[in-house]
């Protein structure tokens, strides 16, 4: 989302205000950035001076408008009052997502585009919330691609599964050298059969511990591919943008290697283990 998104959002508001017959509002226009800096405009003409060269990438903004509706039912005016609030998705997994555990991302209610009304008519609260509703539906749609989106919407698999494909090179290996197994434990010494059974804990542990910890990487890389909307409205906004188009293709290519080294781990432990029984 850009400036120009920002802009043709409170043309429709205003709009809408025309329409319902509104002719004096105000509108403040706020702007957080991610170190804890803030920018307020008075109005919305005024958020044109905005300096868009700053390096300082803007985490949310909040469009706040206020105005009076005066019926024909009552002496009294109708004081109403609207708050949008607009997330980037990629600043807060900056600030966020290195804080929080990833496992916890799933509990987080996020979202990154809400309208909140004070209002005394539903019927005009629910055609300013239609106009902004069908203002989200016209934003660009930055989606996750569908190797992406299949890769995310595994993630809950990776840790299990690579457990179970180590657990399997280890079934396999027995499998296939059972009869050599058995013939060493017949002829071996005691202490040679003891020494055996203590390597083979080892490295069945070693197994483990090395599928439990591939398996979390993995899911920790397809869980941070998330919240791709952002909002760019200066320098710094850009080079948090790039930034993360480059984090995804690496979380993706760290996954495939971690996947590639799982199985040549497997493979050469395999043949360390067929060894030591010649």
């Amino acid at each position: 989302m850009e400036f120009q998104e920002l802009a043709q959002l409170n043309i429709k508001i205003l709009q809408v205000l025309r329409t319902l017959g509104v002719s004096r509002h105000g509108c403040t226009v706020w702007v957080f950035h991610s170190e804890s800096e803030t920018s307020r405009f008075s109005s919305f003409d005024k958020f044109h001076s905005y300096n868009q060269n700053g390096i300082n990438p803007v985490s949310r903004v909040m469009l706040e408008y206020n105005f009076v509706k005066h019926t024909q039912d009552t002496d009294h005016p109708q004081p109403y009052k609207i708050e949008i609030h607009l997330v980037s998705g990629v600043a807060w997994m900056k600030e966020v997502g290195q804080k929080v555990p990833y496992q916890l991302f799933d509990l987080i209610d996020f979202v990154t585009a809400a309208i909140e009304i004070t209002y005394v008519d539903f019927i005009i609260a629910n055609t300013v919330k239609a106009a902004f509703e069908e203002w989200l539906k016209g934003l660009p749609n930055d989606t996750h691609s569908k190797p992406i989106k299949i890769f995310k919407g595994l993630r809950k698999f990776y840790r299990p599964g690579f457990q179970l494909a180590f657990f399997g090179f280890i079934s396999y290996f027995i499998a296939e050298n059972s009869a050599q197994i058995f013939k060493y434990f017949s002829v071996s010494m005691p202490h040679q059969q003891a020494s055996f059974l203590i390597i083979s804990i080892f490295f069945m542990y070693i197994f483990h511990k090395a599928g439990t910890q591939i398996g979390m990487l993995v899911e920790e890389y397809a869980t941070k591919i998330n919240h791709a909307t952002y909002i760019k409205l200066n320098k710094g906004d850009e080079k948090l943008i790039q930034t993360d188009k480059i984090a995804r293709k690496r979380y993706l290519i760290n996954s495939l290697l971690y996947s590639i080294v799982s199985l040549g781990f497997g493979v050469v432990a395999n043949l360390i283990a067929d060894r030591i029984l010649k």
